[in-house]
């Protein structure tokens, strides 16, 4: 399904009944996960920002561990998410957000490439963190020196440019914790987690 983001029709067609889902249930205020598609996730932003909904808008980066329909190449990813903050930056209401999709589906290459944006803008993170057990697992194997999920992001360079944004949060150990409140995170839970 995410795939199907890549038509603009189609994620045009989504957005729309989402936001006005958010609307029509009082909901002012969102951070939200776009895709790999640059356009579909501006479109989002541009579409949430003119009516008013205040928050945040990523487009998500990933450039392993998805089906290569979803994947991306490293250095695309970093120019294309430079652009999305060029244009997005500043804008009234909804802003850009850096949205690496979780510490499995990236390389260090990718997340030292977004704190380097992150400091260049001033633009803060959103992260799938330590949201299952699998997870955390997963990105320990994949990065062995840090002692936990959110330290990636830490070493990274990714938590001290704007909002940190924790999306469940369900699994943290005390490191997660702790980093998470050095940097004044949010652990950020949806009724569905």
């Amino acid at each position: 399904m995410e795939a199907r983001f890549a038509d603009p029709g189609f994620a045009k067609a989504v957005y729309d009944a989402f936001i006005d889902d958010l609307i029509a249930n009082g909901t002012m205020h969102a951070c939200v996960f776009g895709t790999i598609h640059t356009e579909a996730t501006a479109y989002l932003l541009e579409s949430m920002d003119r009516k008013g909904i205040k928050g945040f808008v990523g487009k998500v980066n990933m450039d392993r561990g998805a089906q290569e329909d979803l994947l991306e190449d490293t250095r695309g990813s970093l120019r294309e998410t430079e652009a999305f903050l060029e244009k997005y930056s500043g804008n009234r209401n909804t802003s850009p957000i850096l949205t690496p999709r979780f510490a499995p589906t990236c390389t260090r290459e990718l997340l030292r490439g977004l704190g380097g944006l992150g400091k260049k803008y001033g633009v803060g993170m959103q992260t799938h963190l330590v949201e299952s057990r699998w997870e955390a697992e997963q990105a320990g194997t994949l990065f062995p020196e840090c002692s936990c999920d959110t330290e990636i992001y830490e070493k990274a360079g990714l938590m001290d440019n704007g909002p940190v944004l924790g999306a469940h949060f369900i699994f943290p150990s005390e490191e997660d914790v702790r980093i998470l409140q050095k940097y004044d995170g949010y652990a950020v839970h949806c009724p569905d987690s």
